[in-house]
């Protein structure tokens, strides 16, 4: 007898929203390193599935930003850093995503 998998739709079902909890532990990580909030959308009405936001901050905090955000526990975001300024940066763009809404490859 075959064995029996789930559709994708049914993973995306049992997947945890984006609790409040979640959403201030984040929000208290970006005060706590006194960053530039560029963009912040959670997409879902009460409880968000997907957030999508972009920050700046000095190149001198970022690592420890992502650091932070990387090991807060219940917190999944896909990060991509990007540095502005050229030759010598002042400031990096950290754009973060959960991983339901990440749609590249």
């Amino acid at each position: 007898m075959a064995t029996q998998t789930k559709r994708g739709s049914t993973e995306l079902i049992e997947q945890q929203p984006i609790s409040h909890e979640h959403l201030e532990q984040l929000i208290a990580i970006l005060k706590e390193h006194d960053v530039e909030i560029v963009h912040w959308f959670p997409k879902g009405i009460p409880n968000p599935e997907v957030l999508y936001g972009a920050v700046k901050t000095r190149p001198e905090i970022v690592g420890k930003l992502v650091g932070k955000i990387v090991t807060t526990e219940g917190v999944r975001l896909r990060l991509d850093v990007f540095p502005l300024g050229i030759p010598f940066p002042d400031e990096v763009l950290v754009q973060f995503e959960t991983p339901q809404g990440y749609v590249g490859g």
